[in-house]
């Protein structure tokens, strides 16, 4: 009788609404420079999705997640009064700017200087 040598095989990371909505926090804090909103977006996203909480995610689950916290988050910078909410449509609007030329061929440094010769404000990117 021959013997076979099975090898454990690791189990695949699990990603919970609470993994996923702090990835997400951090990334849009870093992309924004509006921590404070990226927060308040974790939080309503958590709300959104409470029924979610303590199971892992699928793919599709994570890019809905992903979706609404990113929507939530876009909703706050544009509408919100405070500094931190102007220094941040600032960023969007110049990061939105680099993006379109870039998609359009430009070479990404110099589609960066035209958004800030455009808008007088960096992107951050």
């Amino acid at each position: 009788m021959a013997a076979q040598l099975a090898l454990r095989i690791p189990e695949a990371h699990t990603v919970t609404l609470g993994d996923e909505v702090n990835r997400l926090i951090e990334v849009g804090a870093l992309e924004t420079g509006a921590l404070p909103h990226a927060l308040q977006s974790g939080r309503i996203t958590m709300g959104h999705f409470a029924e979610w909480r303590g199971r892992p995610l699928s793919v599709s689950e994570r890019r809905r997640v992903e979706a609404y916290f990113r929507a939530v988050l876009r909703r706050r910078i544009v509408r919100g009064t405070d500094a931190i909410a102007g220094d941040a449509r600032r960023r969007l609007v110049t990061r939105t700017i680099e993006l379109d030329l870039v998609q359009a061929g430009w070479d990404p440094s110099r589609a960066r200087l035209q958004a800030y010769e455009a808008t007088g404000h960096t992107s951050g990117a």
